[in-house]
């Protein structure tokens, strides 16, 4: 799902509610004491009133408080993606240690590409965790790099080869599998990412003039 479909569907759903918010309110006020009064309003000024309610609640009550809660659980948002990440990473095309060339290196941690799919960390020797084992090729491009060291590297709002720079996560193969989701979930966080960090560039910028 795109970032301008996901924003799209969220604002539908916030507009929803604040229609749903503005009906009943006026519902309840007809109630109190301007039962005498809506009968006589026009289907036109009606739907207007309900508008400008809808309009006002969005605004003013249904998003603030969304942006509230969203702020108030940022770990919540970082731990989706991490996870987001790791199946990204799980569904890319894993290298076999006997297509592993002694001399090759991982570009990020410059380690012995053998050493890591054996388990060995190349600077001291001692072995290291299961879920940091592994070799990664990524598609399009064909390079390789350390699973670990490629997870690290789209955590930190990465999503193009870092030898290349060429993107690899749209490269996956297109289908409906849950890894797709997340690799498009991970693209559209990326971009948003680097948005974010070019807002606050400027915003140093113009606070330094």
């Amino acid at each position: 799902m795109t970032q301008v479909r996901r924003r799209f569907i969220g604002k539908l759903c916030r507009l929803i509610l604040s229609g749903s918010l503005a009906f009943a309110f006026i519902l309840i006020a007809g109630d109190l004491d301007l039962a005498h009064r809506l009968p006589q309003l026009s289907k036109t000024k009606y739907a207007a009133g309900v508008l400008f309610i809808t309009i006002l609640l969005d605004n003013i009550v249904v998003w603030p408080v969304v942006t509230l809660i969203m702020r108030r659980h940022p770990d919540d948002a970082k731990a989706v993606f991490v996870n987001a990440v790791d199946n990204v990473m799980a569904d890319l095309p894993a290298v076999g240690q006997e297509d592993i060339e002694p001399d090759d290196l991982c570009a990020i941690c410059r380690g012995s590409l053998k050493d890591v799919s054996a388990g060995i960390e190349a600077s001291t020797g001692e072995p290291i965790s299961v879920a940091e084992r592994g070799v990664t090729k990524l598609p399009g491009c064909g390079h390789v790099y350390c699973r670990a060291c490629l997870s690290e590297w789209v955590r930190r709002g990465n999503g193009t080869c870092p030898l290349c720079n060429r993107w690899f996560i749209d490269a996956l193969p297109p289908n409906e599998t849950l890894q797709q989701r997340n690799a498009e979930w991970v693209m559209d966080a990326i971009e948003e990412f680097r948005r974010e960090e070019l807002a606050r560039a400027r915003r140093r910028r113009d606070r330094n003039r």
